[in-house]
């Protein structure tokens, strides 16, 4: 039986990973400020280091980051709750100026998002944009598809479904790869378009 692998696409998907900020302080409790924010898994391990670091640091001042997800975090932060959000998301002018807090936007992070396939044999296969685009709309189904094939001349492409997975709803990430099929190709931009919407 084949072993199956894991491979990237030869595709990063660059974006910057947002801070959030509530134009209010901190809340003191106990004594002490503590700062609390929540969002995006992405960028999850880095916050922690940066919290423990800053709370080593700062006595007197408490930082957290609870990770959720990017529309999670920017929805509970339009609300008042907590100080910080994080997500790959672009604030639109009416979430930073139109709701009941006002907010402001920092880009704090560079992430890459890289698609990955898993096919016996490890092939090293190229794809453009419109084929991903092509490959999420249900319109390459077999790894054997031309479109493929042109893209990857002398490879053995194995004769088997092409079978997609993705993360759940309400995710940054899928943000950051919908707006990127939306800007790469027509036919994606018109019937799916970018979700979640920064709107």
């Amino acid at each position: 039986m084949p072993t199956h692998t894991r491979n990237t696409f030869p595709l990063r998907l660059g974006a910057a990973m947002f801070v959030f900020f509530l134009a209010a302080t901190a809340v003191r409790s106990q004594g002490a400020f503590a700062l609390v924010g929540a969002g995006s898994n992405v960028p999850s391990p880095l916050y922690s280091v940066w919290t423990q670091e800053f709370n080593k640091k700062n006595q007197g001042i408490s930082a957290r980051y609870l990770s959720r997800s990017t529309v999670e975090g920017i929805e509970s932060l339009s609300r008042g709750s907590g100080d910080f959000a994080a997500g790959e998301i672009p604030l639109s002018e009416e979430q930073m100026h139109g709701g009941k807090v006002r907010l402001t936007s920092v880009p704090s992070v560079l992430i890459a998002l890289v698609p990955v396939y898993n096919l016996p044999g490890k092939p090293q296969l190229r794809f453009s944009g419109k084929l991903l685009a092509e490959i999420y709309l249900g319109e390459v189904k077999s790894w054997k598809d031309p479109r493929i094939a042109r893209l990857n001349p002398g490879v053995s492409l194995p004769d088997l479904a092409v079978r997609v997975v993705h993360r759940t709803g309400g995710k940054g990430s899928n943000y950051v790869l919908t707006d990127f099929l939306s800007k790469t190709d027509a036919e994606w931009k018109n019937k799916m378009g970018t979700s979640p919407s920064p709107e």
